[in-house]
Parts: C-alpha cells; sequence; structure tokens
C-alpha cells in the first residue's frame, strides 16, 4: 500500500489544480493504529516526507455504497471504523 500511495502522490505533483486522493500515506498510519499494530519508521518517514495539503476533503461513512470485494475485506464495523 505504502509504494501505490507514494507512486500516487509523486504523480500527483506533476500535476496543476487540485487533486483528490481516495486514500493516502495517513491512512495507512491510521489504520494500522485501528488494528493495534505498530507503525513502522519507514511509514511514518514516508508520511512525513510526503506532504498533503492541510485543508482536507473528509466523506463520511456511508452505508449505502458499502462493499466487500476482494479489495475491501472490512466488514461494516471496521469500514465505519476507519
Amino acid at each position: 500500500m505504502l509504494e501505490q500511495d507514494l507512486r500516487a502522490y509523486s504523480a500527483a505533483q506533476t500535476l496543476s489544480g487540485p487533486v483528490i486522493f481516495d486514500r493516502g500515506i495517513p491512512d495507512i498510519m491510521g489504520y494500522l493504529n485501528l488494528c493495534g499494530l505498530p507503525v513502522p519508521p519507514h511509514v511514518a518517514a514516508s508520511a512525513k516526507a510526503a506532504r498533503y495539503n492541510a485543508r482536507v476533503f473528509l466523506a463520511p461513512y456511508w452505508d449505502e455504497i458499502f462493499a466487500q470485494d476482494t479489495e475491501r475485506k472490512r466488514t461494516r464495523a471496521e469500514a465505519e471504523a476507519s
């Protein structure tokens, strides 16, 4: 996940105007915290180095669009908590 997020962050640096990320490096840290896992130093360093805008768009949990598939394995409760 970190490698993919770093690639997306790097690619966005070449674009003009606002960019909206579905997920980002801070999400990795939040998910690890949610699972009670430690944040590895390289993840924390990546989050510190690849800074996003201070203004973010945060969408609340939306039950009507919740789905589980091969990529989305979280339960409803886990999705809502994250």
